[in-house]
């Protein structure tokens, strides 16, 4: 799915990234893991929700919902934590830069060159296509 706006926002040490794509769809990516895919959620989405484990130990609920500015071009992302709301995160366009993590594991991956369009984690070993990373592909077949 391609997305036009990106959020990312840290939560108890989390790194929380929300994503909106052009046919409604919206998805909630928890330190580089999906958690929440809603394809055609358009406005009527119901909010995402999940759980994590704060610095203490203790396990927190988590909802993040998307709603739209006042002239509805640019949605904006609000994290709620045990039903408390803690962070309001306008959206971007998706020419702002964005910050080249592994998907799967969240390290960070700025700096490693791509082979054959595909650049590979030094930590969990996945594979990330370099596109997706907003770094130019380079090497061969």
């Amino acid at each position: 799915m391609s997305y036009w706006t990106r959020h990312i926002c840290e939560i108890h040490g989390h790194i929380v990234e929300g994503r909106l794509g052009y046919l409604g769809g919206q998805a909630v990516i928890l330190d580089g893991k999906l958690v929440s895919n809603q394809p055609f959620a358009g406005l009527g989405s119901p909010g995402h929700f999940f759980e994590i484990i704060d610095e203490h130990g203790k396990p927190r609920n988590v909802e993040v919902r998307f709603g739209l500015t006042p002239l509805g071009f640019n949605a904006a992302m609000t994290i709620s934590v045990d039903g408390i709301q803690r962070a309001r995160i306008p959206g971007a366009s998706k020419d702002a830069p964005v910050r080249p993590v592994c998907r799967w594991c969240g390290y960070a991956l700025e700096g490693l060159k791509p082979d054959r369009g595909e650049v590979k984690c030094p930590e969990c070993g996945r594979h990330t296509r370099s596109t997706e990373l907003g770094i130019p592909p380079r090497g061969g077949p």
